[in-house]
């Protein structure tokens, strides 16, 4: 997660069962399918990293096919954000505390 991001809360669908897998992949998703708002792209002050974000923007778009000018009126989500870094590897726990974990990806196309 980028560090200006506020941690992402997992909660279980169904207390008597707990956290499953499912609720931590679907709060992922919906969160990285959150919009980016012009405050928090200009948050990305480097010229590199805003240049990142747009490229894997139109990239995604792109991927989008038929409904690419749809997609791209939706503008800017988080997932952009994570500039191709699409490959998942996993989670891993940040320290001692077993409710905190960090979300690890790496580039596909390396």
């Amino acid at each position: 997660m980028l560090a200006c991001w506020k941690p992402i809360r997992v909660d279980a669908s169904s207390p008597e069962v707990g956290v499953t897998v499912f609720d931590v992949l679907n709060t992922l998703y919906l969160a990285l399918r959150t919009p980016v708002g012009q405050a928090e792209y200009a948050g990305y002050t480097s010229r590199d990293m805003q240049k990142a974000i747009s490229t894997a923007f139109m990239s995604r778009c792109r991927r989008a096919g038929p409904r690419e000018e749809e997609e791209r009126q939706k503008g800017l989500k988080r997932v952009d954000c994570l500039m191709g870094n699409d490959l998942w590897l996993g989670l891993s726990r940040t320290g001692a505390d077993v409710q905190e974990w960090q979300l690890n990806l790496a580039s596909s196309s390396r």
